[in-house]
């Protein structure tokens, strides 16, 4: 008896087992090319920014405006406010800005934004 034409696999199991194989990476690729994405909208709510002195003799004061209103920005066709300087889908805006006054030059300020749509890492 021949054992080696028990253990050969080149029946009909082989064939389709190849054929599933690649039909499985053909799905895969087309798959990981082709999806898609829902952006989370409950998460659209944008704080408004917040300054705060560095030192206890120092007076500010700050404004909530806007991004329409502030230096440097530009609305475009499409209604979106950009810098000035870049081009509808390189770069946008989101949420208000904020003036601070009443700083000298050596007396600072600590600033902060809110950044609901970034996703942490």
């Amino acid at each position: 008896m021949n054992c080696n034409l028990l253990l050969k696999g080149e029946g009909n199991h082989e064939k389709y087992s190849r054929f599933a194989v690649a039909a499985l990476l053909v799905v895969s690729v087309v798959l990981m090319s082709v999806s898609t994405v829902f952006a989370d909208s409950s998460m659209t709510t944008w704080a408004h920014p917040t300054a705060t002195a560095n030192g206890k003799d120092v007076n500010i004061t700050s404004t909530v405006l806007d991004l329409a209103v502030l230096p440097g920005t530009v609305n475009n066709d499409a209604g979106m406010i950009l810098p000035v300087g870049f081009t509808t889908g390189s770069i946008q805006f989101g949420g208000n800005g904020i003036v601070v006054s009443g700083l000298t030059s050596t007396e600072t300020a600590k600033v902060c934004f809110s950044f609901p749509v970034y996703q942490y890492s």
